[in-house]
């Protein structure tokens, strides 16, 4: 085949160095007939051409016949260059999703453990938020379950094993002292916080309040009135603030009513609580019952109207209104208040020896066995 296309490209060389075929000085062979078909003649000029440029065109045959080889073994190196790079491709490819395989397990692993910390965590902030966030630094009716004693524990194992600690874990531990009742431990956490220069206002104020309550169980009342006044004094706009501002005011009313005997001096911090934040239920039973406590029931009822056009709501609140009731001679409805109450649990042992019920139950002797029962039963539930 090689030869073939030599032989064409020297009869295509002949066909354009010379004017054409007539100007040739190619003669038949002698003997030849006058007329050839043009097989014939093809097969005569292919003769002509080996016989005179046999080795021209064994030249040429041999050119391309290197130029093939050349070619071909170019081609042959690049196809297998090409598969080696393929190959190593390849490799890499596997390489790559080996790793990435690996990749997905260990961020699968971690997206795992990440989310049961999570987990674990807003436990903790859940229990912390139940036992701090609310009026006072733990709620008296809560009662911590034996899973939330557990969380709280291995929280405050963590934060005992820490070279430092956040402001958040300081007040964390702090309420936990609180619970515990271990307030001069709580207040000495507060105190170390408070020498932070990085704390916000309202970090500042819940620092001080919190130290504040601690005295106030200790019925130390004057340092206790002393830290809320602190925490009064810090200027904070901010809805925080002014929730913070508020409880701190209802804090040191109780201390003036209850500690100190001194309602009026009372009164005008439940007010000033009011006017930083009248969302806090708190506030309103204790403005209603130095009201109550000093006869003024005509403010009291306003008192818990005005509460409850709030929406404030509470058990203690409502205990309020049946004394009002009772000592504006309003039986049946104080009766049916101590109904729901008892319907609700929400009545307590002590009210029983409340001298604002006194009427009620000398009007309903029958009330006062049934509210005896109620606690006989309660007690055996218990």
């Amino acid at each position: 085949m090689v030869r073939g296309l030599g032989r064409g490209i020297v009869l295509v060389a002949l066909f354009f160095s010379t004017p054409g075929w007539a100007n040739s000085n190619l003669t038949a062979p002698s003997g030849a007939p006058e007329k050839l078909t043009i097989n014939e003649f093809d097969e005569r000029v292919y003769q002509l051409a080996d016989a005179r440029y046999g080795a021209t065109i064994d030249r040429i045959t041999l050119y391309l016949t290197v130029f093939a080889i050349l070619v071909g073994g170019g081609w042959f190196f690049s196809y297998m260059q090409g598969k080696e790079n393929l190959k190593e491709l390849a490799e890499r490819h596997n390489k790559a999703v080996s790793d990435l395989e690996q990749l997905a397990d260990k961020y699968n692993e971690a997206k795992e453990k990440m989310q049961k910390e999570e987990k674990e965590f807003a436990d903790v902030l859940r229990y912390a938020n139940a036992i701090s966030v609310k009026q006072k630094l733990f709620d008296p009716q809560f009662e911590g379950s034996k899973s939330g004693d557990e969380i709280v524990g291995k929280r405050l194992d963590i934060i005992g094993k820490m070279d430092k600690y956040t402001k958040e874990d300081v007040f964390f531990k702090a309420a936990v002292l609180f619970r515990a009742g271990q307030y001069e431990d709580a207040i000495a956490m507060l105190e170390q916080i408070l020498l932070s220069s990085s704390l916000s206002p309202e970090e500042r104020m819940k620092a001080l309040y919190q130290i504040g309550y601690c005295y106030q169980m200790l019925r130390e009342s004057d340092k206790a009135i002393a830290n809320y006044e602190q925490a009064c004094g810090i200027q904070s706009e901010s809805a925080e603030g002014k929730h913070l501002r508020a409880k701190a005011y209802t804090n040191m009313g109780a201390c003036f009513i209850k500690q100190k005997k001194d309602p009026k001096e009372g009164r005008k911090r439940l007010l000033l609580a009011l006017d930083n934040d009248s969302g806090i239920v708190h506030t309103w039973e204790g403005l209603a019952a130095s009201y109550i406590d000093e006869r003024n029931l005509t403010a009291a009822q306003k008192c818990l109207d005005d509460a409850a056009a709030m929406g404030m709501e509470s058990d203690t609140l409502q205990f309020n209104q049946v004394c009002v009731y009772s000592l504006t001679g309003q039986f049946n409805k104080a009766e049916q208040g101590i109904m729901e109450l008892m319907r609700s649990e929400g009545l307590k042992e002590g009210n029983l020896q409340d001298p604002d019920l006194a009427n009620l139950f000398e009007e309903k002797p029958q009330l006062k066995e049934k509210v005896k029962q109620y606690f006989q039963q309660h007690l055996r539930k218990c």
